[in-house]
């Protein structure tokens, strides 16, 4: 892997929680990418969806729509 290529990266990340007037969008559109040996924070305010996007990252949530790569390979994440 080259130093300039993306370790992990997300396109058009969004995770909806609940159906119809109890629908809640804890993270919607996010896009981003890390380079190897980055150093990367994710701040924001409480119920901002920071924790959500972490979980989507690590394989723990799936999300509602978007993708997430990692080393150039789509993640099949099937929680």
């Amino acid at each position: 892997m080259k130093a300039d290529t993306d370790i992990l990266s997300g396109k058009g990340l969004t995770k909806v929680f609940g159906f119809g007037a109890q629908r809640t969008v804890a993270v919607d559109q996010v896009d981003f990418s890390f380079k190897k040996a980055e150093i990367v924070s994710i701040v924001g305010e409480s119920g901002s969806g920071k924790t959500t996007l972490a979980k989507m990252l690590l394989g723990l949530l799936k999300p509602s729509e978007g993708e997430i790569y990692f080393e150039g390979k789509l993640r099949d994440i099937r929680t």
